[in-house]
């Protein structure tokens, strides 16, 4: 048994090499997290710095599968632990690094080589990578705006960004709001409808890389705005921009639905 160990689960839970690396985050939070954690949200160059650690230290390919170099080590306990690790230091970090792997669960669980053979690799590289998973949209008359939107009761019928298979590409159009990550990832996840009346059944997820012809990001939304609405529950640390707009043509191998 560890020593050295701060929290108590029973070794059913959490085995002794979770509790090594969440330890060695923990570590990682102490050293070079808490001593700049006051600069960390106005300064976008040593956001960068410290998701480069992660590269560094082996987080970013924690999760990512082993037949493209990564360590293949889930766990919804160990995830929480890392994120709450993290979250000490600097929450937007750590919202940052967690969104980055929701963006992949689609991909990996649901097998789709074309998105895992081309951008994997990056992830599990030697350079800082990040993900968006583009859900929340701005709602209206239907309802469904912000976060409702990702209520699991509405079953994908307050969804407007819209998906139209043509031949073999899929054609998305729509908007997003405040997706995490949105203006500095390096993939993007976005969830669409084919038809909302549809629910479950229309829900389309394409992958779409950054510089994609016809996919835009609006400018950083890091002002009085969001200092009000946002900065209290998920900080500056990590990227929001107020709009994603995608009107783009998607092949089908990048389209899981």
């Amino acid at each position: 048994m560890l020593n050295d160990y701060h929290l108590h689960f029973p070794p059913v839970l959490v085995s002794d090499d979770e509790k090594n690396l969440h330890n060695a985050v923990h570590r990682f939070v102490e050293k070079e997290i808490m001593p700049v954690r006051e600069q960390i949200e106005d300064d976008l160059e040593l956001q960068r710095k410290i998701r480069g650690l992660f590269v560094d230290m082996g987080l970013q390919r924690l999760s990512m599968p082993k037949e493209y170099v990564g360590e293949g080590v889930r766990g919804t306990l160990l995830n929480a632990l890392i994120s709450e690790a993290l979250s000490r230091g600097d929450v937007g970090i750590a919202v940052s690094h967690m969104c980055t792997g929701w963006a992949w669960k689609p991909a990996i669980g649901g097998q789709m080589k074309a998105v895992l053979d081309e951008f994997m690799p990056k992830f599990c590289g030697p350079a800082a990578q990040s993900a968006c998973f583009a859900i929340t949209e701005a709602g209206g008359p239907h309802g469904g705006g912000g976060c409702g939107l990702e209520n699991s009761t509405f079953k994908g019928t307050k969804l407007r960004t819209l998906a139209r298979f043509k031949g073999n590409a899929c054609v998305l159009n729509g908007s997003k709001l405040w997706a995490t990550n949105s203006g500095i990832a390096d993939l993007y996840c976005i969830v669409c409808t084919t038809d909302p009346k549809l629910g479950e059944d229309g829900i389309v997820l394409a992958y779409v890389p950054k510089g994609w012809p016809g996919l835009s990001v609006g400018p950083d939304e890091h002002g009085e705005n969001y200092q009000r609405e946002c900065s209290p529950m998920c900080g500056k640390g990590h990227s929001a921009h107020g709009q994603l707009w995608v009107r783009a043509g998607v092949p089908r191998g990048k389209i899981l639905a």
